[in-house]
């Protein structure tokens, strides 16, 4: 999870090639699922986000970039310390007009190192010794991959990328649980075409995009939590954006998002294993048109969002929230 300024992560919107990742229950984005290796840059926004990304959000934004493959086939194995290896490798072609680019990784990870272990009696130290991580190990693996080319005034790409990783949940040192597990994944897949300033056109980009989340937790023994557990969540999201500028050699001044969100919960170790299906349906447009003064040396960018959330909670103690918001920047 993701904390800026003392914000909680759920106040922290997170953006992955625009495509907003945190969970439709207004929870936090889980980054941990994500390879960082496949990114290119990380954009981080301690203050109030462009409007045309997410606006003045209480913890600012993060934006992550995904990147292509090298400009050759290369791979590489990796040994590290305890029971560390990673796999990784990728590449890059040409055919006829696309450009196809490949990255891929696989990892795993005993992570059984030791440490001074107090018993949980810190004024004690008669009791203290030295104990072995249990259950600390970690498999998973993923990929990005994308196909480019160019198509009228702009460049089309189709994207795709996917990490996984099961691993297990140690707990604190002085109670460590050795059955208890978590996995998460997630899938996404793009379509974008854009143009920059040089193109000639009012237009910058279009894009539509399909997600796919699941995080799994499972204490059979109740060592961690107290009760038995065995709860998957799965959120599938679907959405499309276009943006553009007013002029034709401008920067992107305004963008019109939709989005469908829906989350399934489930615990399969309680009576009552489900939990109230959630959805959201969300939609914006942004206006931030740029004005420069003095040579460039002063930039003036004022703008406006409206934003409409429309959360649905079957079976919930409140069914549904319609939420509308105008923000000034």
């Amino acid at each position: 999870s993701m904390s800026l300024r003392g914000s909680s992560p759920a106040q922290v919107p997170v953006y992955l090639d625009g495509v907003l990742i945190n969970r439709p229950d207004a929870g936090g984005a889980n980054v941990g699922a994500l390879n960082p290796q496949s990114l290119e840059r990380i954009e981080v926004y301690r203050g109030s986000a462009p409007l045309t990304l997410g606006g003045a959000s209480m913890g600012g934004a993060v934006h992550l970039h995904s990147g292509a493959g090298g400009g050759s086939v290369a791979g590489a194995a990796t040994a590290r310390s305890y029971g560390g290896l990673v796999f990784e490798g990728g590449g890059q072609t040409v055919t006829g007009p696309w450009t196809l680019s490949l990255r891929a990784r696989a990892l795993r990870a005993d992570n059984d190192w030791e440490f001074a272990d107090d018993r949980g009696t810190l004024y004690n130290a008669d009791d203290d010794t030295i104990s072995t991580r249990v259950n600390n190990d970690v498999r998973g693996g993923g990929g990005i991959a994308s196909a480019r080319r160019a198509l009228g005034p702009g460049d089309l790409a189709i994207s795709a990328i996917a990490d996984f990783s099961e691993h297990g949940l140690p707990g604190y040192s002085v109670r460590q649980s050795e059955t208890a597990r978590g996995n998460s994944g997630l899938a996404q897949a793009q379509a974008r075409w854009s143009t920059g300033r040089a193109s000639g056109t009012r237009w910058r980009e279009i894009s539509a995009f399909t997600r796919f989340d699941h995080q799994g937790y499972e204490d059979p023994s109740g060592e961690l939590s107290g009760r038995i557990r065995d709860r998957t969540d799965r959120a599938l999201t679907v959405g499309t954006a276009a943006s553009g500028a007013f002029s034709q050699d401008g920067a992107p001044a305004w963008r019109l998002e939709l989005s469908h969100a829906g989350q399934k919960s489930q615990d399969r170790a309680l009576t009552d294993g489900d939990f109230p299906d959630r959805t959201r349906t969300s939609g914006a447009l942004a206006v931030q048109p740029a004005f420069g003064f003095f040579s460039e040396r002063l930039l003036l960018s004022p703008g406006a969002r409206l934003e409409r959330n429309l959360d649905v909670e079957e079976g919930g103690p409140s069914d549904t929230l319609d939420a509308t918001t105008l923000q000034f920047g």
